[in-house]
């Protein structure tokens, strides 16, 4: 039988349990599909491995470029990122002609990836490799990345990653 201390000690002990962590949430960007319609999660996405580049998916007509420092954010969150834009294939992410710029997607906490071009689209397919590039390119030892690339075929389109 349990003494009185007993349940004491272990009620306190549940009430000091770590709750269970769940993975953050990969949000897609306005006028995109959700994760819902596309029977997708954010766990899901999460345990997706690092892509593999493809050399040729990068165009030249902007220079791409890592940082700033200020805005780097854990690699898992862009990597999440560009398996959601890349699943999206040959749908177009864009920025509308009324904005300078255009969020496709954020993850956990202030990570985004970030369109910016008045009136530019790309397949999102193509956005997610200039996600890549900067994963492959941007990411330091403490595994955080950021920089801007522009999106395959449209050097028009200036996609950063970052927070």
């Amino acid at each position: 039988m349990f003494s009185l201390y007993h349940l004491i000690s272990l009620a306190a002990l549940s009430l000091a349990a770590p709750a269970t962590r769940s993975s953050p949430q990969v949000i897609p960007g306005p006028g995109l599909p959700s994760l819902a319609s596309l029977n997708l999660t954010s766990e899901y996405l999460y345990s997706l491995p690092k892509p593999v580049t493809d050399p040729d998916q990068l165009s030249t007509l902007t220079d791409p470029y890592c940082g700033p420092d200020f805005a780097y954010i854990p690699v898992n969150d862009a990597i999440a990122c560009f398996h959601y834009l890349d699943g999206l294939g040959e749908q177009f992410c864009g920025v509308p002609d009324t904005q300078r710029s255009s969020v496709f997607c954020t993850a956990g906490r202030g990570s985004r990836i970030e369109g910016f071009g008045i009136g530019q689209r790309s397949w999102c397919k193509h956005v997610a490799q200039a996600v890549l590039w900067t994963i492959d390119h941007c990411t330091r030892p403490g595994q955080d990345t950021a920089g801007s690339a522009p999106a395959y075929g449209n050097g028009g389109l200036v996609v950063f990653t970052g927070k």
